[in-house]
């Protein structure tokens, strides 16, 4: 995701959340692989969308085109994918979070 502190801002999150959220972190790193993370965040969906989820959320921005053409399964949860150029905004955004 984004290291550390971005992985902390994601489980505080979830923990603050009054709705069950089930956190999936992937191999550190893939940013860097656009094609890899792509496909990974796919797989990862289709199969979250075999679940009972309502929705899953993607702590990613567009990281290099990565979740371009990304899409939720037909029948399946919503897949929300933030519009932020980079997963770095992400991140600041927990400070405004209660502590």
């Amino acid at each position: 995701m984004f290291g550390v502190r971005g992985t902390r801002a994601v489980y505080l999150c979830a923990a603050h959340s009054p709705h069950i959220v089930d956190v999936e972190l992937l191999e550190r790193g893939l940013h860097d692989q656009p094609a890899d993370l792509r496909a990974q965040l796919q797989a990862r969906i289709d199969a979250a969308s075999a679940e009972a989820y309502d929705a899953i959320l993607l702590a990613y921005g567009l990281c290099g085109q990565a979740t371009a053409g990304i899409r939720a399964p037909l029948g399946g949860c919503r897949v929300v994918v933030p519009r932020a150029r980079l997963h770095h905004p992400l991140s600041w955004q927990s400070r405004a979070l209660p502590r």
